[in-house]
């Protein structure tokens, strides 16, 4: 059918025609219509409404209204017929407004020129805009992405992607070219979605539709095999009504004589008893009349059955009854379509002698539809998932599919072997990651939707119980990462490596599967979360499900609140770093700093020096901030892993300044924005001290300042510190040792806390907390409270316990009032030798206890 005509046939209906009609009657016969009208409406009514300020109001009120209306009714479906009349109406009332002066029409007191009559055209004109509008709707939604792929089969419009079409267009030349009175019967073989009702389309679209009657039977519409009977003859009926009109009656009862050996005895025993007043026929004499005006009308019947693996077993053996005997009329082909197992297991439940030789009885020839090549069924998935999914993912979809740099990866064919298979993985993918854009890897989760399409229990068993059979590596700072269990060789002899393996084959009726079936849930899950684990150069996608972080992802289908959005990462770190440094404050706040720790850690690469810059800034921000509870109870400031941090900020071979400070004076560049980190430290500078007392202990050989001069830093921090605090604390403590040198290259265990240090240590002890020093370095015995020792932190900020003592003495004037009692209780010590606990009671000094 051309276009023209599809376009006609939408147009030129019952009503529009009516209309048109109505419309063209009007246009002749103006005139008697024009006096109908001055005689009644115009006489009676319209003669009445004169021009003045009130009337003026009140039309300008009611067009408001109108107005109003129209935008509250804008949803309102308008139908195309009542547009045609509005505008009918409208054109005759312009004709007449315009070009004749058959009525004098009232205009506004105010606006002359604007008559009380243009009511008309305002009601038209805002009725057209909602149609426009909702017209324009229609158009995009038509021509927007689609949301789903259908299962349909191609119709006689889609194109051939499965390559049927050379194989179609041969059966069907040998259907035209049959010239035999008696029936054929054709079975189609092929697996459930590969495509049989699109190969019965290509067939359909190959055949000459004028000189064949082509008939398509759907024996799943009905719930018996008497409803199967009286349904396909309904359809033969309707089919062959226009060339033969009395062979319709015929055919009715002829199926009624056969439906009869499916009634019950009362029923057939009342047709015997009418049959005994009426004239009957036999089956087999009015299947001969049948016959005889089949081959009057001269064309053959070509009917296409499809769908019978979707029947029961009695249904089946009706269908193939109707081909192989009841209806098999002359000059008709039988197009059936099955899948060859499904319908030989019905045939052996039915009956199971020599069943295998049925179906050889019933058809004259099979046809097996031929599997697909990979190539096609890959790439109408890529194509499906391309046009669902964001430009962003069309990379991961072509490699993931593909299998382009993978190695030891499961073969898709075991997961997907039909266009069926392709269009229900595609929408199970479209619906699950929506929300997940860019927040997860999407590698992974195609294949765990390929194990949920095709094993959903066992999915849904390991999304429930994923503690039973993944365990994690316990480390720290987000890298834990999940393995398959396996089994336990010292307690459990069996033969298979991993628990769920085992679970699964324990269980097989449950979850209705096999041992082939374990095996490729097994493969696919040690894939995913064992050798991609295990990839030797770590770079597995940090957003994996096989990092703990993300997988309720995977398997809930929701970005949680406890989880980090990648989008929103990503979108803050490429731009401002206020911008940046507030997402991470917002991040820490909600409790998600383990999470932020870890998603800094996997970042490896940089775009540009302002990424590197901006990264680096907003790990110190992140790094400085307070911790939130849980972790405040290990420390007052979220931190960072100090080796991960040397890592990024390490200028091995210049590589780093040259590729992000890519200038002449690139190692000057970097140097200054290295210092800058530290330099423009704030108070009280935690993170930023123990950051460098930690690399003064190892190697910072490719850092761009010195030793010395990161010491400096740690020095200036104490100092500042120091000033500030009103007494001795932890961080005093932990600052000062901060500042410890590695006292030499043959003895790297061995530091010294430098001179400057001392110095402003005792300084500030002298100052502000002699009382301090004495209350930490008493130590009680952890087996008896009555016992306490001497803590080693003397020795190595002063020379010796007698110096130590001496600077006690010192201080003795300056109003510190443990003093006295601490050098009673040195005294006693040092008898006992320092290394040994002595009960002492302490009246005056507040020991820890």
């Amino acid at each position: 059918m051309s276009r023209i005509s599809k376009l006609a046939s939408k147009i030129i209906n019952g009503q529009t025609l009516t209309i048109l009609a109505t419309i063209a009657g009007l246009s002749v016969f103006h005139t008697p219509v024009e006096k109908l009208l001055s005689d009644t409406v115009v006489k009676h009514l319209l003669t009445y409404c004169e021009s003045n300020w009130f009337n003026d109001v009140i039309f300008i009120l009611a067009a408001v209204a109108l107005i109003l209306l129209t935008y509250r009714k804008r949803k309102r479906i308008i139908a195309n017929n009542s547009i045609l009349i509005l505008l009918a109406i409208s054109a005759f009332y312009l004709y007449h407004r315009i070009f004749k002066s058959t009525w004098e029409l009232t205009g506004f007191q105010t606006i002359p020129n604007i008559k009380y009559a243009d009511f008309i055209l305002l009601y038209t004109a805002l009725t057209i805009l909602n149609w426009s509008r909702q017209f324009q709707k229609r158009q995009v939604e038509k021509t927007s992405l689609t949301t789903f792929f259908d299962d349909e089969p191609l119709s006689d419009k889609k194109e051939d992607k499965l390559g049927y079409s050379i194989y179609a267009k041969t059966v069907a030349d040998k259907i035209e070219a049959y010239n035999h009175n008696k029936s054929f019967a054709i079975g189609v073989n092929g697996k459930w979605g590969m495509g049989k009702t699109s190969f019965f389309d290509l067939i359909k679209r190959e055949l000459n539709k004028e000189e064949n009657i082509i008939i398509d039977f759907n024996a799943w519409n009905n719930s018996s095999p008497r409803a199967i009977i009286q349904d396909f003859f309904n359809t033969l009926q309707e089919a062959l009504n226009p060339y033969y009109s009395s062979l319709a009656h015929q055919l009715a009862i002829y199926s009624d004589k056969l439906v009869t050996v499916n009634d019950n005895s009362i029923t057939q025993s009342l047709k015997v008893v009418l049959g005994l007043f009426t004239s009957d026929s036999s089956l087999s004499s009015i299947h001969d009349q049948i016959n005889q005006k089949l081959i009057k009308i001269d064309k053959k019947i070509i009917i296409f059955i499809d769908d019978l693996d979707r029947l029961d077993k009695h249904e089946i053996i009706e269908v193939f009854r109707l081909v192989r005997n009841t209806a098999n009329f002359q000059k008709t082909i039988f197009l059936a379509a099955y899948d060859r197992d499904y319908a030989l297991k019905a045939i052996s439940e039915y009956n199971p002698h020599n069943y295998e030789l049925f179906l050889e009885k019933i058809f004259q020839l099979e046809i097996n539809l031929p599997y697909f090549e990979p190539a096609i069924l890959k790439n109408r998935l890529i194509f499906n998932l391309k046009h669902l999914l964001p430009t962003s993912l069309h990379h991961s979809i072509e490699s993931t599919i593909s299998n382009k740099n993978h190695r030891d990866d499961i073969n898709l064919l075991d997961w997907i072997s039909s266009i069926r298979d392709v269009t229900r993985v595609t929408n199970t993918i479209a619906v699950t990651m929506e929300g997940l854009h860019g927040e997860i890897y999407f590698r992974d989760f195609f294949y765990l939707q390929l194990l949920r399409m095709k094993y959903a229990s066992v999915f849904e068993h390991l999304s429930k119980n994923y503690h039973a059979y993944l365990q994690s590596n316990n480390h720290s700072y987000g890298n834990n990462r999940y393995f398959l269990k396996q089994v336990d060789r010292r307690t459990n002899n069996s033969s298979k490596h991993y628990i769920l393996d085992e679970y699964l084959s324990n269980n097989k009726s449950y979850f209705s599967i096999h041992d082939n079936d374990i095996e490729k849930i097994i493969k696919l899950l040690v894939i995913i979360f064992d050798k991609h684990a295990r990839d030797w150069d770590n770079k597995q996608d940090h957003l994996s499900v096989v990092f703990p972080l993300h997988r309720n992802k995977y398997f809930m289908y929701n970005l949680n609140e406890g989880n980090i959005s990648e989008v929103s990462f990503t979108k803050a770190r490429a731009s401002s770093q206020e911008e940046f440094n507030r997402l991470i404050s917002h991040y820490v706040n909600e409790g998600l700093q383990l999470e932020l720790r870890y998603r800094f850690m996997n970042i490896k690469d940089f775009q540009s020096r302002e990424d590197f810059e901006r990264v680096i800034k907003g790990i110190f921000h992140f790094a400085n901030l307070k911790s939130q509870p849980p972790y405040n109870s290990y420390s007052s400031i979220v931190g960072y892993d100090v080796d991960d941090l040397r890592n990024k900020l390490s200028d091995y071979n210049q590589e780093l300044s040259r590729n992000y400070y890519n200038s002449a004076n690139s190692e000057i560049l970097y140097k200054t924005f290295f210092r800058e980190l530290f330099q423009n430290a704030k108070y009280p500078y935690l993170f930023e001290s123990r950051l460098i007392g930690d690399w003064l202990k190892g190697s910072i050989d490719n850092f761009p300042i010195s030793r010395d001069e990161l010491r400096d830093y740690a020095i200036s921090y104490f100092a500042e510190y120091c000033s500030r605090a009103l007494n001795l604390n932890e961080y005093v403590w932990e600052m000062l040792y901060d500042c410890q040198l590695q006292e030499s290259e043959k003895a790297p265990n061995t530091s010294i806390i430098p001179k400057r240090a001392k110095d402003i240590f005792l300084d500030f002890l002298i100052e502000k907390d002699i009382d301090g020093v004495i209350v930490d370095i008493i130590q009680p015995d952890r087996r008896n409270e009555a016992k306490y020792s001497l803590s080693g932190y003397v020795i190595g900020i002063w020379e010796s316990w007698d110096e130590f003592i001496e600077f006690l003495t010192d201080n003795r004037n300056n109003n510190w009032k443990y003093i006295d009692e601490f050098i009673e209780f040195y005294t006693a010590a040092s008898e006992k030798g320092f290394e040994n606990s002595i009960e002492f009671n302490f009246k005056t000094i507040p020991v820890k206890k």
